[in-house]
């Protein structure tokens, strides 16, 4: 009964954080979701029969497919204009996190809130895939990623020079994201442990 209860509570925790960063990305882009996809899914024939005739090729391919899509879908051409991908690394980081949070809400511990917030907004700045049709090309990228690339091909102004500012700084969005998330993770494994 007692792992039925944490099981419980991890599940609800997890759906809050990603209803959370829907809930944001719709803020954000003023889209409403009206889709939920589960590509792993729909392509389990397709990848259990590349697993089994190439191991390899197979297990990258499913590390590369979105476990889970949540997004605006257009009705008339089902493309989606926002949307949030998860992947599997990704969605094992939300477990983590979910697992963490369960964890700490279990302890009944409530001091050092404030730094539980800050580490969950910043894990949750690093985690999410966000696709946004308006001015992202054709992969989903993390948020700060995203907005930098909605920054580029914003209306108006000097193109250009954003473009040439997103070059400049495009080799250091991965370490800074992993920067973001480790010390998220950190602020959050030591409000957990401590």
């Amino acid at each position: 009964m007692r792992t039925l209860k944490k099981l419980g509570l991890f599940s609800l925790v997890l759906v809050a954080i990603v209803l959370t960063e829907a809930l944001a990305l719709m803020l954000l882009t003023g889209q409403l979701f009206n889709s939920l996809a589960l590509p792993i899914i729909d392509n389990a024939d397709f990848t259990w029969l590349l697993i089994k005739n190439n191991p390899l090729h197979g297990m990258l391919e499913l590390v590369r497919q979105p476990l889970l899509i949540i997004g605006h879908e257009q009705s008339f051409s089902k493309d989606y204009t926002a949307a949030l991908y998860f992947y599997p690394v990704g969605t094992l980081l939300h477990c983590l996190l979910a697992a963490w949070i369960s964890r700490f809400i279990s302890n009944k511990t409530r001091s050092g809130i404030k730094g539980l917030v800050v580490a969950l907004l910043l894990i949750m700045l690093s985690l999410p895939s966000i696709w946004l049709a308006s001015c992202c090309g054709d992969t989903p990228g993390w948020p700060v990623d995203t907005a930098l690339r909605q920054y580029v091909f914003a209306v108006g102004g000097d193109p250009l020079a954003r473009l040439e500012f997103y070059e400049s700084i495009l080799p250091a969005l991965f370490p800074i994201q992993l920067l973001i998330g480790a010390t998220g993770f950190g602020l959050l494994y030591r409000r957990i442990s401590g």
